[in-house]
């Protein structure tokens, strides 16, 4: 395909890309100071938990900032298959900062990798409570109810999650494995 423009219009499209970044550069960029133990691009996951160590260590950092790192270090954890570690900084986290929906479900997450389904079920279903509307959460409390053998209670949750989101291939899967 080829493209022209007119003069006129390209004299018009110049001046305006060239007013465009004179503004930008004028603009002063906003200093960011990085929050540690946070996920940050470039960080291996031994700074990320020495970061989220030293943000559990520190006195004066809030409740609120430090649950946030022990969830951040859990998470870390579990993907390093330290389900141990994970889980008791997930049970750290909820300690600290009870509403932290996303510490039930990674520590359900955990439980279930070490094959305890009791409690994540317990997980599961209190992260429902807390936040009903997370989809995620049904399917997770889905695959718990599976692996305990509670497969119609597994094909509800599977059920629910499926409603919420119809274009998960996996979780007709699940589904039909509870059905057999």
């Amino acid at each position: 395909m080829r493209t022209f423009c007119l003069p006129i219009f390209c004299v018009i499209a110049v001046a305006a890309a060239l007013s465009v970044t004179a503004r930008a550069e004028a603009i002063p960029p906003t200093p960011v100071k990085p929050r540690l133990c946070a996920g940050l691009l470039g960080t291996t996951k031994a700074q990320e938990i020495k970061q989220c160590t030293a943000v559990i260590a520190d006195s004066g950092a809030s409740d609120e900032r430090k649950a946030e790192a022990y969830l951040n270090r859990g998470m870390i954890e579990a993907l390093d298959a330290k389900v141990d570690r994970a889980v008791a900084d997930f049970s750290h986290a909820i300690a600290l900062k009870p509403e932290l929906t996303l510490a039930y479900i990674e520590r359900c997450d955990a439980y279930q990798t070490i094959g305890k389904f009791e409690p994540a079920i317990a997980d599961c279903s209190e992260a429902i409570t807390r936040n009903p509307n997370e989809a995620s959460t049904y399917l997770a409390r889905g695959i718990a109810f599976h692996g305990n053998g509670q497969f119609e209670r597994a094909i509800e949750d599977y059920d629910h999650y499926i409603a919420q989101k119809p274009d998960d291939p996996f979780a007709f899967y699940d589904r039909a494995l509870s059905r057999e």
